[in-house]
């Protein structure tokens, strides 16, 4: 035989799982009610492509001036690096050309400072 509480648990059971498939069958009605394909809607939105080609106007290339400004983003980087070693380790007293400058083989690039050879010297 069950037992009162044994009773009371199966009916619980039993309207909540009731609940839950009433309310399953509610929601997959809504979701199913009034659904329309895409060509079945009077204002739908096609797509329209123009009947006419677009013209292409073609002319040759000459050399002339070019009188416009010109700007622009990006990133540039150097075919050849050069490292740069001295024979002492020192400060850089002076940096002789700026950033971009075009530079010659042999061209001094920066000087160092002489003021520990100087103090040397004086010994």
């Amino acid at each position: 035989m069950f037992t009162f509480a044994a009773i009371k648990q199966l009916k619980y059971e039993l309207m909540r799982t009731t609940g839950f498939l009433m309310l399953s069958a509610v929601i997959l009605l809504a979701c199913g009610r009034g659904s329309k394909t895409a060509g079945d809607e009077e204002g739908a939105v096609e797509t329209v492509l123009p009947a006419t080609t677009d013209e292409v106007t073609v002319m040759p290339l000459k050399p002339t001036t070019f009188h416009h400004e010109l700007i622009s983003n990006g990133t540039l980087s150097a075919q050849r690096y050069a490292d740069l070693k001295f024979e002492t380790a020192e400060t850089i007293a002076e940096i002789l050309v700026r950033n971009g400058e075009r530079v010659s083989k042999g061209q001094p690039l920066a000087s160092l400072s002489t003021f520990r050879l100087q103090n040397k010297r004086a010994q």
